[in-house]
Order: structure tokens, then C-alpha cells, then sequence
């Protein structure tokens, strides 16, 4: 009786150190450790027991006789468990399902699978005779192979008359599928086999769609499609048996419309167009309004909305341009181009954050002289002062009560930004500044609103440039006046604000003046002693500014007539509500949003208009 060999994936009994010819003779070999076996990398184990198959007869087998100190499976599982750190060497891992065949390789089995059995069969019928008496010698555990094995795998099963070399027994194989499946247990070989029907059913729904056109061959290309599809026009409209349950006719089929019904008269071609391309429009948001939070929105709101995204890339071109024409032109050519139309035109259009600091610096000047070693020694004086002041006790001087009304007024300073108030990263500097500034002006001390006008220059300067132009442009004529309560030329600032806003708004100029009888004090106080910085938002005080430190006082008065203008519809109530909107005790809240508009309103209270006096523009 000759044995025959099994597939040198299945791992080998025969110890190296022992490997030699064999001959027919039954002989049992002694037992060997499982170290010493050989192991297919990549490829499951055979387990101890199979499964018969039906009408596969089998074409080699192994005898029980061979190995007769070989443990089972339960032993070894026995002996190795998972709290195991390392796997030892001779722990077999097995009954992994496996995956699908790619498609090709599937298909091509499956097409010579019937071929491959007749064959199969009429090969293994004469190797079975010289093996009629081994399934009796190895029982019910010894079952056999299925023949697909020796038709599929890369080592065929061969009858020789001797066992292989030890060096063609070191040569890695891998199995075929089918071996593979075979040496699978029970629960594996059927999950496998669900996994490759679950495959092959997406494979031929995946080619239905393809003839069908509804999917590419490439599934990159039909992932592709899928993502971008277009959006499925509604079905043409051919009836509603309970409205209209006579047939259609053919004449009536051709003008069938897929968005209205067809016991309507027939829609013209063009509209029909129209609303189908309103519908898709409609399905794309709907579908952008799935994937995402934003609610739908409508027709004019998406055209408001682009408005104002355009509007919004146009200033910021803008911005940018009078950006570099500021950098690169104007500050390097400061004392050439600042008397230059153009420049006016620049200043008029607004500075540009980036840049502000240095061009108010600039433009302020500084004709007191004033240097940071000034700034520091008014500061130092201002410290050991304080000091002194919070030892002595009784009635406070007025030094005292400055520095008291300094931290103060500091947390009212642009209350919306947060970085002046106690704790903010800018308040610390800005009562610096205050206090430096009331021991330089001594004679004028700390007045309320100048930490306002100090808030603002902060922002945009360093605390000794700060200290320079705040002494400098508080310095101007208008400033001092009502920082030293000039009555005269206080009357005089407000009596020109009134004369404008009579020309310019005579109703509103009557309503304030003649009907409510408010004094002038009232309502203009506010806006020159804090040169604007109370009521405005930080973006209109900063356009104000803009134009203020180039042309002086009578840009504070055009100012005060711009505001007035652009308040007038909330000016028309009663006097209580006029003093809560211009007001010392009022919560000024201007809301003046569209800056641009504010500012030619500023621009054109200062001229004179040409139909009423027959010039001329």
C-alpha cells in the first residue's frame, strides 16, 4: 500500500533531524513535540475533525498511526490561554474566516466548477483503490479531502514511492481557497461561505446597475457619480383614474407635462423648462439643507445675502488698497504728499487699523515738545504723589480726588470691548496715562470724558505716544475750551453748530430749539468734551478721528451736524427722550451701522448746497 502525500501547507510531522526516504513499510515514527513541527506561513491550520461531503471522493489521507503522542485541540487549547502575554511558538491560531475572492477569480471557479468535477471524480476513483482499506484503519475522525483541493492548490497531492528532500520541504506554499476551506471547522467553512454569497449578490446587483446606465464599471468613478448625482426630475403626469378616467390619446401624450396634471390644458415648452429647473434648484438646497445647519433660504434672501458678501469683498479691496497707498506712499513721503488733494481724498475714506497709530502720530504732531522721558517723569511724580496722598488722612486734596475719579471713570471706557475695565489688559496703561497727563496739566487736572479720548488713543498707540498726543491734541482750540470750561468759546462752537443744522435741518433745528427749548449745553456738550467717543461706536469714532486730526476743529462741528442728521428720526420725541439719546445721563446707544453713509453725511454739512443759493457746486 502506498500513502500518499498531503499538501505541504498543512503542517508537517516529520522532524528535521530525521527527514529521509520512506518506504511502504507501517511502521509507527515516534512522537514528536509540536516545535518540531512545520508550519505554512499565512495559512490556517487543519483542525482534527471534518466534515464529510457528499459525492467528493477522497484523494489522500493521513493516519491517526503516524502520529501517536500528537494532543488534540482541546489539549492544546487547554495548555494556552488568552491572558497570555506572547504567543509561544508552537500555538497555532485557526478557524479564521476568510475573506471573499476578488471577482474575477470567483467567477472563473465558478465557471469551471463543473468541468473541474467530472474531472475531479474520474481522477480520484483509481487513487482510491490502492486506499480501500484506509478509512477503515483511520475510523470516522480520518475524513477525506475534497477533491477541489488537488485541482485548485499550487502542490498537488502526488503517489511517489518516497517522502520529498528536507529542502523541498522548507519551500513556503500557500494553499488554494478551497483547501483552505476545507481545513476550516464548521462555523468557519459556513460564515466564509455567506461572506462569499454576500459578495457575489453585490457583484451582480453591481451589474444589473451597470447595464442598466445607472452605475459606472469603475467603482471610483460610480462613488464619484453617486456624490455629484443630479437631482431626478418629477415623473411626466399621465393620469388620475378617479379625475380622469378616460384613456389618453396620443395626441394628447406628446404635450403630457411632468409638472402639472394632465386634465389641465397643455403648459407651453418654455415654462415647462422654467418651473423644471426651479424644481431641481429647489431639491439642491433641500439636499444642502439635509447635510447641513443652515436653514433654506429664500430667493431674495440669497440674493441680499450675495449683496452683502459682495459688498463686504469691496470694502476689503478697498481697505487694502488705501492700505498700501498709506505704507508705501503717503508715511514715506509725509511732508511731499499730505498737502496733495488726493491725500484729502485718502484721510476722507478712512485709515485703516494697520496704520492709524501712526498716521495720527503723525498728523497730531507735537508742538509742545513733549518726549517719553516726559511721560515718565510726569508718571513717577503722579506714583509718589498717590502714595503720600493714602497715608494722609482728613479732608482729601484735589490731587486725591483726580486719582480716585481715574479708576473710576477707567471701567466706563468702551464698556463693549472689555480690556479697559479692572483686570483687562489695558487698564493698567490707560490710568498710567491719565495720571501722567493730570500731573503735566495740573492747572486742568483729570476732567471727566478725557479718559475716553485716552481710551482711544491707547488703543492704537504706545502709552508715551499715548501721553503726547492726548496733551497735543487736547491742546487744539475747541478741546481746551471745553476741557477748561471757556464759556465764550464754548457758545461760540455750539452757536456754529446751530446755524448749520438750521440750513441743513430747519425742522429738526425748530423742534430742538423752539419747540422742546433745549439749550444747546445739553445735547453738543457731550459730543465735543469727549470728542465724540460717547455714544458712537468704536468704528464711527475712529472715521471721526480719521478726518479730525488732519483738518481740526471745524471737523468737529461738521461731525456734531452728521450726527444730528443721522439721528433725526429718534430726535422727534420729548425732551427726556432727546437727553437719553445725547445726554450726560442718558445710555447713548447711536446704532449708526452703515459708516460709508455717515460719513458723506459729515462731509456734506460743511457745504453749501447749490439750488437754494443758485452757485455752483
Amino acid at each position: 500500500m502506498r500513502r500518499g502525500f498531503t499538501s505541504p501547507s498543512t503542517p508537517s510531522l516529520t522532524p528535521s533531524s530525521s527527514r529521509h526516504s520512506r518506504s511502504p513499510s507501517s511502521s509507527p515514527r515516534p512522537s514528536r513535540s509540536p516545535r518540531n513541527r512545520y508550519t505554512a506561513p499565512a495559512s490556517p491550520s487543519r483542525t482534527s475533525s471534518m466534515e464529510y461531503r457528499p459525492g467528493f471522493m477522497p484523494t489522500t489521507v493521513r493516519r491517526q498511526s503516524w502520529q501517536p503522542g500528537r494532543k488534540t485541540v482541546e489539549e492544546l487549547e487547554a495548555e494556552y490561554h488568552d491572558s497570555d502575554e506572547d504567543i509561544p511558538d508552537d500555538a497555532v491560531i485557526f478557524n479564521i474566516p476568510m475573506s471573499p475572492r476578488p471577482p474575477h477569480d470567483r467567477l472563473s471557479r465558478s465557471m469551471s466548477r463543473s468541468t473541474s468535477f467530472s474531472s475531479s471524480i474520474a481522477e480520484s476513483i483509481p487513487e482510491t483503490k490502492h486506499h480501500t482499506s484506509a478509512p477503515a484503519a483511520l475510523g470516522d475522525n480520518a475524513l477525506p479531502k475534497s477533491p477541489r483541493s488537488s485541482a485548485g492548490s499550487l502542490y498537488s497531492p502526488s503517489v511517489t514511492d518516497s517522502i520529498p528532500e528536507e529542502s523541498a520541504l522548507e519551500i513556503s506554499r500557500t494553499k488554494s481557497w478551497t483547501a483552505a476551506l476545507s481545513d476550516l471547522s464548521r462555523e468557519a467553512r459556513e460564515l466564509t461561505e455567506k461572506l462569499e454569497e454576500h459578495a457575489g449578490e453585490t457583484e451582480r446587483e453591481r451589474e444589473k446597475r451597470i447595464q442598466s446606465g445607472a452605475a459606472s464599471a469603475r467603482p471610483s468613478v460610480e462613488k464619484s457619480k453617486t456624490t455629484s448625482s443630479v437631482i431626478q426630475l418629477p415623473p411626466v403626469q399621465k393620469g388620475n383614474i378617479m379625475i380622469d378616467p378616460l384613456p389618453i390619446s396620443k395626441e394628447k401624450e406628446k404635450v403630457l407635462s411632468r409638472t402639472r396634471p394632465s386634465w389641465l390644458p397643455p403648459k407651453d415648452p418654455q415654462e415647462e423648462k422654467k418651473h423644471l429647473k426651479e424644481y431641481q434648484r429647489m431639491m439642491a438646497h433641500a439636499q444642502e439643507a439635509g447635510k447641513s445647519p443652515i436653514p433654506l433660504l429664500t430667493g431674495a434672501e440669497r440674493r441680499m445675502s450675495a449683496k452683502k458678501q459682495e459688498e463686504q469683498q469691496r470694502r476689503d479691496n478697498q481697505q487694502n488698497s488705501i492700505s498700501r497707498i498709506w505704507d508705501q506712499h503717503v508715511l514715506p513721503n509725509w511732508d511731499q504728499v499730505i498737502n496733495e488733494p488726493r491725500t484729502r481724498e485718502l484721510w476722507w475714506r478712512g485709515v485703516t487699523p494697520r496704520s492709524r497709530g501712526m498716521v495720527w502720530q503723525r498728523a497730531i504732531g507735537n508742538e509742545l515738545e513733549l518726549s517719553e522721558t516726559s511721560y515718565n517723569a510726569a508718571l513717577e511724580r503722579a506714583k509718589t504723589l498717590d502714595k503720600k496722598l493714602k497715608k494722609l488722612g482728613g479732608e482729601k486734596p484735589r490731587e486725591a480726588l483726580w486719582f480716585e475719579s481715574i479708576l473710576r471713570d477707567t471701567n466706563d471706557a468702551f464698556p463693549e470691548l472689555k480690556i479697559f475695565q479692572l483686570g483687562g489688559p489695558l487698564h493698567d496703561t490707560l490710568v498710567d496715562v491719565l495720571m501722567a497727563y493730570a500731573m503735566y496739566r495740573s492747572d486742568v487736572g483729570y476732567v471727566y470724558g478725557t479718559h475716553l479720548i485716552a481710551g482711544l488713543l491707547v488703543l492704537n498707540l504706545p502709552p508715551a505716544a499715548a501721553f503726547i498726543a492726548l496733551a497735543n491734541i487736547l491742546n487744539r482750540p475747541l478741546p481746551m475750551a471745553f476741557l477748561v470750561n471757556d464759556s465764550n468759546a464754548m457758545r461760540r462752537a455750539n452757536d456754529l453748530v446751530l446755524r448749520t443744522l438750521q440750513y441743513k435741518l430747519p425742522n429738526l433745528h425748530k423742534h430742538l430749539a423752539v419747540t422742546l427749548k433745549l439749550e444747546p449745553e445739553e445735547y453738543l456738550e457731550p459730543m465735543f468734551r469727549t470728542l465724540f467717543s460717547r455714544g458712537a461706536d468704536l468704528d464711527i469714532v475712529s472715521r471721526i478721528w480719521d478726518v479730525y486730526v488732519f483738518e481740526g476743529d471745524k471737523a468737529l462741528v461738521r461731525a456734531a451736524v452728521g450726527v444730528l442728521d443721522a439721528l433725526e428720526g429718534r430726535l422727534y420725541g420729548t425732551h427726556d427722550e432727546v437727553l437719553a439719546l445725547l445726554g450726560w445721563n442718558g445710555k447713548a446707544d447711536w446704532a449708526i451701522k452703515d459708516v460709508d453713509s455717515f460719513m458723506k453725511g459729515v462731509r456734506s454739512a460743511g457745504k453749501v448746497d447749490a439750488q437754494a443759493n443758485g452757485a455752483k457746486p
